[in-house]
C-alpha cells in the first residue's frame, strides 16, 4: 500500500537521512529574494548555512532567471522601509489625536498641552529612527548596484544552474498545464490569474526538477517559501508536508524522493547539523519574514498578465476588499447589539440596587423604632413579650446587613458592567474610525451594488466563493 500512496506517509527515518545526507537543495525564487529582506546579521547566517551545504545546491532556470529579473525591485523596496515606517509613526498619531480631540472640553485635564507631548514624542521618534536608519543603511544597505547578495548567490550556485527548456518544450510544458491548471492538478494552478505563460512558472520550475533527478539520479529537498496549496498539504490551518500527490509524481517520473521544506525549518535543520549556534532570535526573523512575504504575495492581486486576466485579478482584490468591509461591518453591528445589551442589564442592575436600598431604609427604619420601643418598656411587660422584641429586632437587624450586602455586590457588579459598556463603546470607535480610513472610504460611499457594477463576472463570481469559504 505504502508504494502506491507514497506521497501521505511521512519520511521514514532513513529516507530522511538519505536526503539529508546526500540529497540535492533547491531554493525557490522567494527563498532566495528573501535574503535581501533578512538584517545583515540574520542574512550573514543563512548564507553561511547554504555555504556548509554548498556542494549540493542547485537551482533550476526558472528560478534563476526571477531571482535575477526581480532582486532590483525587493532592493527598492526594502530601501522604501524607512518611508513606510515613518508614514507608520505618522498614522499612529493622527489616531491617537482623534481620540484625544473627543476629550477637548475635559474640566481637568489640559488636552492641547497633552497633544503637543505627543506630537513632539512622534517627531522625536521619527527622528531617531531616521537617523538610525541612515547609518545602519550606510553600513548594511544594498543598492542595486552594490549588492552583496547579488554576489553570494552567484558564488554559491557557479556552475550549479540549470540550462533550462528550448522553446519547443516550454511550448509543451504551457499546453500540458492548460489542462493541470483546468483539473487543478499541482504544482502552480492557483497561479493562473498571472494570464500569458508567466502562470506557468511554478509548472516549468517543477518539470526542471524532475528532469534534473531523473538524469542524475539523485533525492531532492525543497526550500520554499510559497505558502499556497498548490504545494503543501495542509490541515485545520496546519501544513503536513508537501502535497502528496506531487511526492508521488515525482517518485513515478524519476523513482527517487522529493520532500520539501520553509525556510525556518531548512535553517534549523542546517544549524543543528553543521553546529551553527543559530540563536532563536535568528530562526523567529527568518520564519516571520517568510509570512510577511506570503502576505505580500497574497496582496499581489493584478499581474502582468493579459488584459482579461487582469480585470479579473482586479475584481478579485475588490471582491476582497469589500468582505473585509463587510466584516468589520458585521462585527459593528455585533458590537452595538452587545452594547444596547450592556445598557439595558446596567439599567436593570440599578433598579434592583434602588429597589434594595429602599428595602434597606426599611428596615432600618424598623429597627430604630422597635429600639425605641423596647427602651421604653417598663417591668410591667411580659418578658416573653419583650423577648420577642428582641428576636424581631435582631431578625430585622441582620435583613439590614443581608441588604446591605446585597447592595454592595450589586455595586460591584454595575462597575463591572459599566467598564464592559466603555470598553464596548472605545472599540465601537476603533472599529468605525478603520471604516472610515482610505482602505474602506471608497467602498462604503458606494456600496457594495456600486462595486459589483465594475466587477468583470469572473470577479463577481470570485466574491460569492470567497464570501462563501471565508465568512
Amino acid at each position: 500500500m505504502r508504494s502506491k500512496f507514497l506521497g501521505n506517509y511521512p519520511l521514514a527515518h532513513g529516507d530522511r537521512a538519505r536526503i539529508w545526507e546526500a540529497g540535492t537543495i533547491v531554493l525557490d525564487t522567494n527563498a532566495l529574494l528573501n535574503l535581501y529582506r533578512y538584517s545583515p546579521d540574520v542574512r550573514e547566517k543563512f548564507i553561511n548555512g547554504l555555504s556548509a551545504v554548498a556542494t549540493r545546491l542547485w537551482s533550476p532556470y526558472q528560478v534563476a532567471a526571477e531571482f535575477h529579473e526581480l532582486r532590483v525591485g525587493i532592493i527598492r523596496e526594502q530601501n522604501g522601509l524607512n518611508k513606510e515606517i515613518i508614514d507608520a509613526l505618522e498614522s499612529a498619531f493622527n489616531q491617537v489625536s482623534a481620540k484625544l480631540k473627543r476629550y477637548k472640553k475635559n474640566p481637568v485635564l489640559d488636552m492641547d498641552s497633552i497633544e503637543k507631548k505627543v506630537r513632539e514624542f512622534a517627531e522625536k521618534t521619527k527622528s531617531e529612527v531616521s537617523q538610525e536608519y541612515g547609518k545602519k543603511f550606510s553600513k548594511h544597505g544594498l543598492t542595486p548596484q552594490s549588492d552583496s547578495v547579488l554576489i553570494a548567490v552567484g558564488e554559491l550556485y557557479d556552475g550549479r544552474v540549470g540550462d533550462g527548456f528550448d522553446d519547443e518544450t516550454l511550448a509543451e510544458i504551457y499546453k500540458e498545464g492548460e489542462s493541470r491548471y483546468k483539473n487543478k492538478v499541482p504544482p502552480g494552478f492557483l497561479d493562473s490569474r498571472k494570464g500569458g505563460n508567466r502562470m506557468y512558472g511554478d509548472l516549468v520550475l517543477w518539470k526542471e526538477i524532475i528532469a534534473y533527478s531523473a538524469e542524475k539520479k539523485v533525492d531532492v529537498l525543497f526550500v520554499t517559501d510559497d505558502a499556497k496549496e498548490d504545494w503543501w498539504w495542509k490541515s485545520q490551518g496546519e501544513i503536513l508536508g508537501p502535497l502528496p500527490d506531487l511526492r508521488q509524481e515525482f517518485h513515478k517520473e524519476t523513482g527517487r524522493l522529493f520532500y520539501a521544506y520553509s525556510p525556518v525549518k531548512f535553517i534549523e535543520e542546517v544549524g543543528a547539523k553543521f553546529e551553527l549556534n543559530l540563536a532563536a532570535t535568528l530562526l523567529d526573523e527568518v520564519e516571520d519574514t517568510s509570512k510577511r512575504s506570503a502576505e505580500r504575495n497574497i496582496r499581489a492581486w493584478v499581474g502582468a498578465g493579459d488584459l482579461k486576466s487582469d480585470r479579473v485579478a482586479r475584481g478579485e482584490a475588490v471582491s476582497r476588499q469589500y468582505l473585509k468591509l463587510q466584516i468589520a461591518e458585521r462585527e459593528l453591528a455585533k458590537l452595538r447589539s452587545e452594547l444596547t445589551k450592556s445598557e439595558r442589564r446596567i439599567g436593570m442592575l440599578r433598579n434592583d440596587q434602588e429597589g434594595i436600598r429602599d428595602l434597606t431604609r426599611h428596615t432600618l427604619h424598623r429597627v430604630g423604632r422597635l429600639e425605641a420601643t423596647l427602651d421604653s418598656i417598663d417591668g410591667s411587660v411580659e418578658p416573653e413579650a419583650y423577648a420577642n422584641g428582641l428576636d424581631n429586632r435582631d431578625r430585622l437587624a441582620e435583613m439590614a446587613k443581608e441588604l446591605d450586602l446585597n447592595n454592595r455586590t450589586l455595586s460591584a457588579e454595575i462597575d463591572k458592567a459599566v467598564r464592559e459598556r466603555e470598553r464596548l463603546r472605545i472599540t465601537i470607535e476603533d472599529v468605525e474610525q478603520g471604516l472610515t480610513n482610505s482602505e474602506f472610504r471608497h467602498l462604503v460611499s458606494r456600496g457594495r451594488e456600486g462595486w459589483e457594477s465594475g466587477i468583470p463576472d469572473d470577479g463577481g463570481e470570485f466574491l460569492n466563493e470567497v464570501e462563501a469559504r471565508e465568512v
